[in-house]
């Protein structure tokens, strides 16, 4: 096996390769899936069937979606995906799986409100869209630790797994102006 790391835009994704793979120049075709936009089994099933039809043999899934894995504090819910993972590889597709540490779910904003965005005003603003949380604040660490704990222990020797991602098109420039962030900044 040999450790490779490949980064797009503003994703590195880093891979355990077995050397026959490298020689044998295994070009993979996919495409990024969401199956949390609709947990419906049947449409997923049929999903995959179109994917193997078009010669896909890799999909990326998992990002945007830390709340369908845990609805609320603690309560994960992986079953639903176990069997996405499960049809990937009887169809013979790798997945890229992300650990959408961002967006937070909106349970965790309301537990702790010091995790979202303060704007330079010092206005906290709404997590309305993906990407309003301050990555620096102690909850959010543990809280984005415990889910990629979670789901990298679950998924980590499945035999569809090509490779984890961590997070989804990071670094749109928004800087929180938190007191936690301000403080990381002080001498």
């Amino acid at each position: 096996m040999k450790f490779h790391s490949i980064r797009f835009l503003f994703i590195t994704v880093f891979i355990l390769v077995p050397t026959f793979l490298l020689k044998a120049q295994l070009l993979y075709v996919g495409a990024n899936y969401h199956p949390h936009d609709d947990k419906n089994p049947e449409k997923i099933k049929k999903d995959i069937q179109l994917m193997k039809a078009a010669g896909l043999n890799v999909v990326r899934m998992g990002h945007l979606a830390w709340d369908s894995y845990e609805p609320s504090d603690g309560n994960f819910d992986f079953k639903w995906f176990d069997d996405v993972m499960d049809l990937m590889d009887q169809a013979g597709i790798k997945v890229i799986l992300d650990i959408a540490i961002r967006p937070a779910p909106i349970w965790l904003h309301h537990k702790y409100p010091s995790i979202s965005i303060v704007d330079a005003s010092g206005d906290v603003l709404y997590p309305n869209h993906r990407y309003m949380e301050d990555v620096g604040d102690p909850n959010y660490q543990k809280y984005a630790l415990r889910f990629t704990d979670s789901i990298s222990k679950r998924y980590g020797n499945h035999p569809a797994l090509l490779a984890f991602g961590i997070d989804n098109e990071s670094g749109d420039g928004r800087i929180s102006y938190s007191e936690t962030a301000r403080q990381r900044f002080i001498i």
